[in-house]
């Protein structure tokens, strides 16, 4: 786990961030996104306006009650898991 964080691990993740918020409007590709109600790293208001601006005809968006930032190694792990490869399986046949 990552305990500290560099001024070039900020600039270039905040960078890849506004670069991935920029393309939301051309990217086609199936998309799920997940993201825990009590998640306090994460800015939910940020991730639903990406949502929003995604323009993919086929996007799903989970909001996981009682999950914090780490869904996968949250209490929902598992239940993220079965969806998540559900949602795969649906879009591969």
């Amino acid at each position: 786990m990552l305990r500290t964080v560099s001024p070039r691990w900020f600039t270039e993740t905040t960078r890849a961030q506004r670069h991935v918020h920029d393309l939301a409007t051309r990217i086609r590709v199936p998309l799920l996104v997940f993201y825990g109600d009590q998640d306090e790293v994460a800015d939910h208001a940020v991730s639903q306006k990406w949502y929003e601006r995604y323009s993919g005809a086929d996007k799903t968006l989970r909001i996981l009650a009682s999950t914090r930032h780490e869904a996968l190694h949250d209490v929902t792990a598992a239940q993220i898991t079965q969806e998540t490869t559900q949602w795969i399986l649906q879009r591969s046949s």
